[in-house]
């Protein structure tokens, strides 16, 4: 998980639950159409049947991936908390930094920082 990066985890499980949703919307439409289009006792057709046990089997299934998604959108919140210190102390060190450069009135580029001292130990003429 450390190598993956977040958002690229949400964009699967999104993709994934578009994909759970349009498969349903597909079951839903086809049990519609069997149950207009069935006559009689609805249990004696075994068309209909078939697409209802269909329809629970991938319930069932969206509803496990729904779980295990959530776990780990968990975890990927805990993962996210660790690193929040890190980013504000590094955050916090930039600005320092920065401001004591400007401060200094120093390049932050060391080739050039050797430069400038170089010129000035240059002896006058």
């Amino acid at each position: 998980m450390g190598e993956c990066s977040t958002g690229a985890l949400s964009d699967t499980s999104g993709a994934q639950g578009a994909a759970a949703g349009r498969k349903l919307k597909e079951i839903e439409d086809k049990i519609l159409e069997v149950l207009s289009a069935s006559s009689g006792n609805i249990l004696e057709d075994e068309s209909a049947i078939a697409i209802i046990t269909e329809a629970k089997t991938l319930g069932n299934d969206i509803a496990e991936k729904q779980r295990v998604a959530e776990v780990t959108e968990r975890e990927i919140d805990t993962t996210r908390a660790q690193y929040k210190p890190c980013g504000d102390y590094t955050s916090i060190l930039f600005f320092c930094i920065s401001d004591l450069v400007r401060g200094l009135n120093v390049s932050p580029s060391p080739s050039r920082s050797v430069a400038i001292k170089s010129e000035r130990e240059r002896p006058l003429r």
